[in-house]
């Protein structure tokens, strides 16, 4: 899904989002530094479902995606 946190929206047609992911196979943490560490500060939700933000830009058009970031 390609959507845009800052307004809970999912992005049309041609606007630039944020690629977030969902899905039962998402990790809740990470380990990191020899300990557990939370995702819950990298999560929003948009149109009412949670997702992890990837913070990499992109949009969709006629089909296809297109990542706009480095």
């Amino acid at each position: 899904l390609i959507g845009v946190p800052e307004t809970g929206m999912i992005a049309g047609e041609d606007v630039v989002g944020e690629f977030l992911l969902s899905g039962p196979s998402l990790a809740a943490s990470y380990w990191r530094h020899g300990r557990s560490e939370s995702l819950d500060p990298n999560m929003t939700t948009v149109a009412g479902r949670r997702y992890l933000r990837t913070g990499d830009p992109g949009f969709m058009h006629k089909g296809g995606v297109s990542v706009t970031g480095p």
